[in-house]
């Protein structure tokens, strides 16, 4: 089993997330930062066009950094950029919050680009509060049917014969989560992308620069309308869960992304020489 964090060192990451913000800004037909305007420091229900409900919530990095101390939490970096985030923390039941996505209708591949930091089991809720936060890319149903592509954190023993932090994505076919390989790190920054093809019904998944998938992954759902429409952030119940930051939703992600992105990588090349 492999750690993310062990494929990565400092000044790629820091090369690969300046490349990245370049490429999210300059195409995306949705992104944020969580940041103030439009973001107020509070509940994110009614917040930019966002529903939710329970724990989740808009807030600058002291505020963060406060409930991370007080929940037994390594409190450092509490956002990715700027000076607002997304905490999707707390106890109670479990909790989705969705974003409504327009203009992407008529279009065969979207890219989701997401920074994430999974928390640490939180000391006010349990030691076993971990695991269990997922994204989605879904259609514009609000169903369960129409999810496209998915990752998660997961945290459970999945055969390894110990309990261990896992990131799964999403299939259709016996029981959804697949495990990708890859072992995630509490409190740690992850660039998670989902550049997904509403053809052919399949995605594929990049962690921190690295595509994860061999071959191209079937859809969460087998029935999705072909198109993109939301992104959906779920906890579950009494779940540590994660911060959320700097989201973008990038249409046809073609020749420019392309472009950039293998401009990314032949300064990560050069840096390595």
């Amino acid at each position: 089993m492999r750690s993310i964090a062990s494929n990565r060192t400092l000044r790629a990451a820091a090369c690969f997330a300046a490349c990245m913000a370049s490429l999210s800004v300059a195409l995306a037909q949705y992104s944020t930062g969580f940041e103030n305007p439009p973001f107020v420091s509070g509940g994110l229900h009614g917040q930019d066009g966002w529903t939710s409900g329970g724990a989740v919530s808009v807030r600058a990095a002291a505020e963060i950094e406060a409930e991370l101390m007080a929940s037994g939490l390594t409190p450092e970096e509490a956002v990715h950029s700027g000076d607002q985030a997304l905490l999707v923390s707390g106890a109670g039941s479990g909790v989705t919050s969705r974003h409504t996505v327009a203009g992407l209708d008529t279009l065969n591949q979207v890219l989701l680009d997401v920074w994430v930091r999974p928390l640490g089991a939180r000391a006010d809720i349990g030691a076993t509060s971990l695991g269990n936060t997922f994204v989605v890319l879904e259609d514009s149903s609000n169903a369960t049917a129409g999810r496209a592509a998915a990752f998660r954190f997961g945290y459970y023993d999945n055969g390894s014969g110990s309990v261990a932090s896992h990131l799964d994505y999403a299939s259709s076919g016996t029981g959804i989560w697949q495990d990708s390989g890859l072992l995630w790190d509490a409190d740690t920054w992850y660039n998670i992308q989902m550049l997904v093809n509403f053809t052919t019904q399949t995605y594929d998944l990049v962690v921190d620069g690295a595509q994860i998938n061999t071959s191209p992954i079937a859809f969460y759902a087998g029935n999705v309308v072909p198109s993109a429409g939301a992104v959906r952030l779920y906890r579950g119940s009494n779940q540590a869960g994660m911060i959320v930051d700097d989201v973008a939703v990038i249409p046809e992600p073609g020749t420019l992304a392309l472009l950039v992105l293998a401009g990314c990588a032949w300064v990560l090349r050069r840096k390595r020489l």
